[in-house]
């Protein structure tokens, strides 16, 4: 009977694994909406966790746009002219600029703009606002928290002082919220959510300007706003399919 018990757990635990793994799959196909859906299929969990990555952290740019939107059609290529007689195009174009800004900046624009939907904000006044974060160093980094509580919406400044390590002791007082922009060595063992947020490159350049790159594989960044989350995984599920790393 405990053998029988014993099993029946293992096949729950693969069951539950499955599905967090199938719910990050899930958030990165919808978040790289680009990418075709055919090439995102054959993809790993690790394949999809850096292409979102590397979609989220580069600078905005229609040549960035291009590679990311040909990433398994290498045949396929077009140029800025063709988004006036390519309204799906034109489309996807929009999507890349609305999915590299902050969901509140997103939904300030919708109001400025006067539109229903943010699939009806204007592309030029969407590019417009990237280069001009970009000129005063702003722009959306993928940024990491790990936490043993579940959250549901923006993680709000610590009430008491926080201690995170690595080779160094890094201690965060209280009024703060923390990420880390690196997946590396960004959590201990005991952590049990890891929750993607919305970063900046401008708090990033900041930091290291102040204290330098923080050891122990990841670069924790201390802010003083709301952090804005992006989704919420099991950490323990996802170690070994992003090949992430424990302090």
């Amino acid at each position: 009977m405990k053998k029988h018990m014993e099993q029946y757990r293992t096949i729950e635990q693969k069951e539950i694994e499955s599905d967090e793994l199938k719910k990050v799959r899930e958030f990165f196909v919808d978040a790289l909406p680009l990418i075709d859906s055919s090439v995102t299929k054959k993809m790993t969990p690790k394949q999809l966790f850096d292409a979102y990555q590397d979609f989220i952290n580069n600078d905005p740019s229609f040549e960035h746009f291009q590679t990311v939107a040909s990433l398994g059609n290498s045949k396929e290529s077009f140029s800025r002219n063709d988004l006036k007689s390519q309204p799906q195009l034109l489309n996807l174009w929009k999507k890349y600029l609305i999915k590299k800004l902050p969901a509140a900046l997103v939904e300030r624009q919708v109001e400025i703009q006067q539109v229903d939907d943010e699939e009806d904000l204007d592309a030029d006044k969407l590019e417009s606002l990237h280069k001009k974060r970009l000129e005063i160093g702003h722009k959306m980094v993928l940024g990491f928290h790990v936490t043993d509580n579940q959250i549901d919406g923006d993680i709000l400044p610590s009430k008491i002082p926080t201690t995170l390590f690595g080779e160094e002791k890094i201690d965060i007082p209280a009024g703060k919220t923390f990420y880390s922009s690196s997946p590396k060595a960004l959590y201990k063992q005991r952590n049990k959510n890891l929750i993607f947020v919305e970063g900046d490159q401008l708090e990033i350049e900041e930091q290291r300007k102040k204290t330098g790159v923080a050891h122990g594989g990841g670069e924790w960044i201390s802010t003083n706003r709301r952090l804005p989350t992006l989704e919420s995984f099991d950490l323990t599920t996802l170690n070994e399919p992003l090949e992430l790393k424990s302090i």
